[in-house]
């Protein structure tokens, strides 16, 4: 897992430090505090490079044929060359990786990165003004990344992703064992084809199996999200605006469940969010958690500058009884 994370002349970013981290991390803050970004910066230090112009799910993306100037260069602070980007995350083995720029090798026609490790490799890599990239990460070995979209997906997609888990040997099994957190009757889950579209059906112990898309919010999300992330097999998971699309009542249950799938499978998790209600509903699913493995991280500006204050379970606690703003 990673302890920390800073970057640098990156996005609304000029220097900012994201410390201590948890397994799952909140971001919260006004708008046009980078919470975003933050994702932004992590997915272009573990993330694919080549995808990285349509993360997350087309958010910012750019159709331009001159990308370079419509997309890559608004990566950097204030969009000056000079203004070279840099993000370093530091894990628990103390390891730190970084994405940084190469000044010597960007300009308006291409923007060069360096991955590496300190003190171990450097691997270049560039993006070319008609968006190809040149070499590779040279096979780092780093956690790896997902990103959840949050926008609304159709049920036969969820049900197509079902299938993907069920064609692993034990993947339904675990699946299964995980939505129990929050659906104790769950028995079994099948893909079935009844109407005109295929579906997810639970068995929760009744005459009939009964469509996921009739267990509420809460269930049909996590659904989703631990299908995704059992398929992925990734190591960090990136979610932007967690809350999306699910009723404040069905919040309680997707955090119970994120907090078990972050533990069992190893997970490091960052998300952000803009609703009180969502940072209550963490703080209460966690603080009945064995672990306390909530960080929430404030981001705010403050003379054009962008700061962060990082609560733990005591400081959350003390924020919510003063009424203190946390979103």
């Amino acid at each position: 897992m990673l302890k920390s994370i800073q970057v640098k002349n990156f996005r609304l970013f000029r220097d900012l430090t994201v410390k201590p981290l948890n397994r799952v991390n909140l971001i919260a803050g006004e708008n046009n505090t980078g919470k975003t970004a933050l994702l932004e910066a992590l997915y272009l230090l573990y993330g694919d490079l080549n995808k990285f112009r349509k993360f997350p799910s087309g958010l910012r993306s750019s159709q331009d044929k001159d990308e370079i100037d419509s997309f890559w260069l608004w990566l950097l602070y204030q969009k000056k060359l000079e203004n070279c980007l840099e993000v370093r995350a530091v894990d628990e083995l103390n390891h730190t990786h970084f994405v940084r720029c190469d000044p010597s090798s960007s300009s308006k026609e291409q923007l060069a990165f360096v991955f590496g490790e300190k003190g171990l490799f450097e691997a270049p890599r560039q993006v070319n003004k008609d968006g190809g990239s040149g070499t590779d990460k040279l096979g780092i070995n780093w956690p790896t990344l997902d990103v959840f979209s949050t926008n609304p997906t159709r049920p036969s997609d969820d049900a197509d992703q079902f299938n993907r888990i069920a064609a692993k040997r034990g993947g339904r099994k675990r699946l299964i064992e995980l939505l129990r957190v929050i659906e104790p009757r769950l028995q079994d889950l099948q893909y079935l084809k009844l109407g005109q579209i295929p579906l997810v059906y639970a068995d929760l112990g009744m005459e009939d199996l009964i469509p996921t898309t009739q267990l509420g919010q809460g269930f049909s999300r996590l659904l989703r999200l631990f299908s995704e992330i059992l398929v992925s097999k990734s190591t960090i998971v990136l979610i932007d605006e967690i809350e999306n699309g699910i009723h404040y009542s069905a919040m309680s249950e997707v955090w119970k469940g994120i907090a078990t799938i972050a533990r069992q499978e190893d997970l490091q998790i960052f998300a952000t969010t803009h609703s009180y209600e969502c940072i209550r509903s963490a703080h209460e699913a966690f603080s009945s958690e064995p672990t306390y493995d909530l960080a929430l991280h404030r981001f705010e500006r403050v003379d054009d500058e962008i700061r962060v204050a990082t609560y733990n379970q005591e400081t959350l606690e003390t924020s919510m009884e003063m009424n203190l703003e946390v979103r």
